[in-house]
């Protein structure tokens, strides 16, 4: 769900903001970005280009493709490839081949370097190498040179932010008496994104959100243009992210789901959308009971500075308190202007080394299902 919201500058905005903290959790080199075209110059200096540091692939430490120049060359002249390398290469070649199921002839025309770059070639083109799939020769640690390939789920740069103000007031609002048994479905699925998924809520301790909103509070509680109604606002939108954390916890929205789905005879929109979700929610408890959001995020260098205009996954997938009103429109320009600011974007991917020790076969067919719920969530929560 697109959740993004244009900047809209306001007064009074907090101008002093705490440095992040660095965490080495995860450890991993994002590509190098694109250059933009046609963008003004800036005085921010240009991230340092390094190699690969210690990444949960460590024992990867150079990239390089033999390059064929236009003129004619001396087979000396050629990038040196010795029969070892060869042989490297081509058992790796083999296993990719077995992984992807691909059937195709490998090139031998006699110049080791120009088959490696044609099979290379066939490669990126079979599996529509691109934004993202990518296909790397890669030189291990040991020296070894193997086919590596990194393929990232889209996630459409959004903001996937669930406001629980809303269901709050779906829950305690007489006028959804009638769909009672809809609001405890979606309730259930809000449950399980926060207990099984692992998406975080903005009261939670060391949380993205915890953070930004603990900013709202210290500034209006500081700033004297700050109205009262705004810090009257922000310490409702807490007292009720904690009541919500509280239910969110419980177990029993989970247990009975399918009871709520049984119980659940739509009579309106809102009510089939909150079917289909329960519905969702239920055949992800079923199959993934164990599966994080964040179990394929793509780790992150270790470098603090790389670290500090990285957006994390759990920054832009969060419960927040509010989608509506003044508070809202602060935290949405507050993100917003801190992520204009990075230059890397986590999203979940799958790196896949083929140099005999085996890969598991991932895929994202949970990734799939999980984000289509969050938008539905999003949906509901944000226009209902």
């Amino acid at each position: 769900m697109k959740n993004e919201k244009p900047n809209k500058p306001y007064t009074g905005r907090p101008v002093e903001r705490k440095p992040k903290s660095f965490v080495s959790a995860n450890n991993s080199v994002y590509p190098r970005p694109e250059k933009a075209e046609g963008c003004k110059g800036s005085r921010r200096r240009k991230p340092a280009v390094r190699s690969t540091g210690n990444t949960s692939i460590g024992f990867l430490k150079q990239c390089f493709l033999p390059l064929i120049e236009e003129k004619e060359m001396k087979r000396k002249d050629l990038l040196s490839i010795s029969k070892e390398m060869d042989k490297d290469y081509k058992d790796s070649l083999f296993q990719l081949k077995q992984y992807y199921n691909m059937d195709f002839r490998e090139a031998n025309t006699g110049q080791l370097a120009f088959d490696w770059l044609i099979d290379y070639d066939k490669i990126c083109m079979l599996l529509n190498s691109g934004e993202h799939m990518e296909v790397k020769i890669v030189r291990t640690e040991l020296g070894r040179i193997v086919l590596m390939t990194r393929q990232t789920f889209p996630t459409g740069h959004s903001l996937y932010y669930m406001p629980v103000l809303p269901l709050y007031r779906f829950l305690k609002d007489k006028r959804f008496h009638t769909s009672r048994p809809a609001v405890l479905v979606l309730l259930s699925a809000c449950s399980y994104l926060y207990r099984h998924a692992g998406v975080p809520l903005y009261t939670q301790p060391d949380s993205y959100m915890d953070y930004e909103y603990e900013i709202l509070v210290n500034w209006c509680e500081e700033e004297e243009e700050a109205k009262s109604d705004d810090l009257k606002e922000l310490r409702q939108i807490m007292t009720i992210g904690h009541i919500m954390q509280q239910k969110f916890h419980h177990k029993n929205n989970l247990v009975f789901l399918k009871k709520r789905l049984e119980q659940l005879h739509p009579q309106d929109e809102f009510d089939r959308f909150c079917q289909t979700i329960g519905n969702q929610t239920l055949a992800l408890y079923e199959q993934y009971p164990d599966e994080n959001i964040f179990r394929l995020a793509a780790t992150v260098s270790n470098n603090e500075y790389d670290y500090h205009y990285t957006t994390l996954m759990e920054n832009y997938i969060a419960f927040t308190g509010t989608s509506e009103g003044g508070i809202a429109d602060m935290l949405l320009d507050m993100v917003n202007n801190e992520f204009a600011e990075n230059y890397y974007f986590q999203e979940p991917e799958i790196v896949q080394v083929f140099d005999g020790t085996g890969n598991v076969p991932f895929d994202f067919t949970f990734e799939h299902a999980v984000f289509k719920l969050l938008e539905d969530v999003c949906t509901v929560l944000n226009n209902y």
